[in-house]
């Protein structure tokens, strides 16, 4: 019989921690919806990085191929 109240217990006890997280948890996610930047500024910025992040990549592949062209005409103009 004990263990019967001792597992009734601790189902009250979790059960009642599990409310208080799911509250805290909903008290966490009221956003004040006027604090908010407008939508057009958030996914513009997120546009300019992508895009010099693009710029970047291709820029580094470019300079990857000239260096890697110029060895190569290099090698056989002088070790030929």
């Amino acid at each position: 019989m004990a263990g019967a109240s001792r597992q009734r217990e601790q189902a009250e006890t979790l059960r009642y921690q599990t409310e208080q997280k799911t509250k805290k948890r909903n008290d966490d996610d009221t956003v004040d919806v006027l604090s908010l930047p407008p939508r057009k500024k958030v996914h513009r910025k997120k546009k300019r990085i992508k895009s010099v992040t693009l710029v970047r990549v291709l820029l580094v592949v470019f300079l990857l191929i000239v260096t890697g062209v110029t060895v190569l005409a290099w090698m056989t103009l002088y070790h030929s």
